[in-house]
C-alpha cells in the first residue's frame, strides 16, 4: 500500500514538474505572440469562408434569400452584415460565384497562409532542430497546413448548430440519430472538441521537422483541448455577451470570438511545449535541478557563521532530488568508496556531484598515485570517457559521503544541446584537469 502511495505521489510530482517547465519555456520562447498571429489569421479567414459557404448552400439546397438569411441570423457578428436583401442581389443570382468567388478564395488562401506560417514558426521554436527541411518539403508542409486550416474552418461552419438547423429546414439528415446528437448543445460542443483535438494532434505530429512520439502528441492534444474547454466554459460564465453587444454593437460578438480563438492558440502552443517537455523531460529536469543546486550552493557559501539558510522555496522543493522521478538517477557513496577507476573501459555514465566532495587521482607510469584535485558539489566528472571515447583516465573516490546524479550518454548529449552554458564549463573544467595531470606527470619525470 505504501509503495502504491509513493508511486502516485511520484507521478503527481512529475506531472507538476512538467507543467512548470512547460510554462517556463512557453514564456521564454515568446509563444504568446505566435498565438496572437494565429488568432488574427483564423479570424480573417472566417469572413471569406462564410461567403464561400453561402455560395455552396445556394448551389446545393437552392434556398430562398430568406432561408439563407436564417442561417446567418444566428451566427455572431455576421448577422449584422449578411441580410435577406444582400442575398437577393445579383451576387447570388447565378450558380457560378464569378469574380466574387475568386476574390473570396484568394482571401481565404491569404488568411490561411498567415495562419499556417504562424503555426509553423511557433512549432519550429518549440521543436528546435539544427537541420531544416529542404525548400520543397517546407512548401509542401505549408500547403498541407493551409488545406487543413481551410477544411477545419469549413467543418466548424458547416457543423455548427445553426447549420444543422438549416439542414433540418431543408429535410437534410433529418431522420439520422447521429444528426440529432450533433444538433444538441452538448453534442455540438463535443463535436468541436473532437475536431480541435484531432487537428492539434496531426499538426503536432507532421509539422515539426523532428517528429515527437505519438503518445506524447496525444498528451499534448489532450492538454490543449481540456485547458481550452475549461477556459471557454469559464469565459462563457463570466463574460456578459449582451453587455458587449450593447457597447460595441455587432463587434461585441467578434471581440468574444477573438478572445476565445486567442486562448485556444495559446493552449495549442502550450500543448506543443508540453510534448517537448515530455519527450526530453530527463534532460530538462537535470538542467533545472542543476540551476537550483548551484543557487543553493551559492547561498550556503554566503550564509552566516552558523551556516543557516532560509528554508527552500516551493520551486526548490518541487525539483529537489530527494524524492520523485529523480530517484532512479541518484546514487550515494560513502567516504573513501571508489566511484570511477582509472583504466576502466566499461560504462560511459557522467556524474554530477550534488553533495559532498570527491578526490581525483591518477597513477603514473611508476604506479605512483597522485591527487589531481578535489571536486566540490556542483561539478561534473566522468565526462571524458564519453566525449573522447577512451578509457577512464583518472580514479575518483568519495572524500566525504557524497550524492551524485548519474547521467546516461544520450541524456548528457541532450543536456549539452539545450543548455549551452554547460559547454563552456565542460571545456574549462577538462582543460584545467588536463593541465593538472600534465604537471603531476612532469614532476614525476
Amino acid at each position: 500500500m505504501k509503495s502504491i502511495f509513493i508511486k502516485i505521489k511520484t507521478k503527481i510530482k512529475t506531472f507538476i514538474q512538467r507543467i512548470f517547465l512547460t510554462m517556463q519555456l512557453y514564456g521564454e520562447n515568446g509563444l504568446a505572440n505566435h498565438a496572437a498571429a494565429c488568432a488574427y489569421g483564423f479570424l480573417f479567414s472566417i469572413a471569406p469562408m462564410l461567403l464561400l459557404v453561402s455560395f455552396l448552400i445556394f448551389i446545393l439546397f437552392k434556398p430562398t434569400p430568406a432561408g439563407i438569411a436564417v442561417f446567418f441570423d444566428k451566427i455572431p457578428f455576421f448577422d449584422g452584415i449578411f441580410d435577406e436583401k444582400w442575398f437577393a442581389s445579383d451576387l447570388f443570382s447565378g450558380v457560378n460565384p464569378g469574380i466574387s468567388g475568386i476574390i473570396s478564395m484568394l482571401s481565404i488562401l491569404w488568411a490561411a497562409r498567415i495562419l499556417a506560417v504562424s503555426i509553423q514558426r511557433g512549432l519550429k521554436i518549440v521543436f528546435p532542430v539544427i537541420k531544416n527541411r529542404n525548400p520543397l518539403s517546407e512548401n509542401l508542409v505549408m500547403i498541407v497546413i493551409e488545406a487543413v486550416v481551410i477544411i477545419f474552418i469549413l467543418i466548424i461552419i458547416l457543423g455548427s448548430r445553426t447549420a444543422m438547423r438549416l439542414y433540418k429546414l431543408f429535410d437534410f439528415f433529418q431522420d439520422i440519430s447521429f444528426f440529432q446528437i450533433i444538433t444538441s448543445q452538448t453534442g455540438n460542443r463535443l463535436f468541436y472538441i473532437l475536431i480541435l483535438g484531432l487537428v492539434s494532434y496531426f499538426l503536432y505530429l507532421f509539422v515539426p521537422v523532428k517528429t515527437p512520439r505519438k503518445f506524447s502528441a496525444f498528451q499534448g492534444a489532450l492538454f490543449c483541448v481540456i485547458a481550452y474547454s475549461i477556459t471557454a466554459i469559464t469565459l462563457g460564465a463570466i463574460l456578459d455577451i449582451s453587455r458587449y453587444n450593447f457597447l460595441y454593437g455587432a463587434l461585441g460578438n467578434m471581440i468574444i470570438l477573438l478572445v476565445n480563438i486567442f486562448f485556444f492558440f495559446n493552449y495549442f502552443f502550450m500543448g506543443a511545449q508540453f510534448i517537448f517537455v515530455t519527450d526530453f523531460f530527463d534532460a530538462l529536469y537535470f538542467i533545472k535541478l542543476r540551476q537550483i543546486n548551484l543557487k543553493t550552493l551559492a547561498k550556503n557559501n554566503s550564509a552566516n557563521v552558523n551556516n543557516q539558510i532560509k528554508s527552500p522555496d516551493l520551486i526548490v522543493k518541487l525539483f529537489h532530488f530527494s524524492d520523485g522521478n529523480a530517484n532512479k538517477n541518484i546514487k550515494q557513496y560513502e567516504k573513501d568508496e571508489i566511484i570511477i577507476s582509472q583504466g576502466d573501459d566499461t560504462g560511459e555514465e557522467i556524474y554530477y556531484l550534488l553533495e559532498g566532495e570527491v578526490d581525483v587521482s591518477v597513477s603514473s607510469v611508476n604506479d605512483n598515485k597522485h591527487s589531481v584535485g578535489v571536486l566540490e558539489a556542483g561539478n561534473f566528472f566522468g565526462e571524458m570517457r564519453h566525449l573522447i571515447s577512451e578509457y577512464r583516465c583518472a580514479t575518483v573516490s568519495a572524500k566525504t559521503n557524497v550524492t551524485v546524479f548519474v547521467i546516461s550518454p544520450f541524456i548528457f548529449d541532450e543536456i549539452l544541446k539545450y543548455d549551452t552554458s554547460i559547454d563552456r564549463y565542460i571545456i574549462e573544467h577538462m582543460s584545467r584537469r588536463l593541465k593538472d595531470i600534465t604537471e603531476q606527470i612532469q614532476k614525476e619525470l
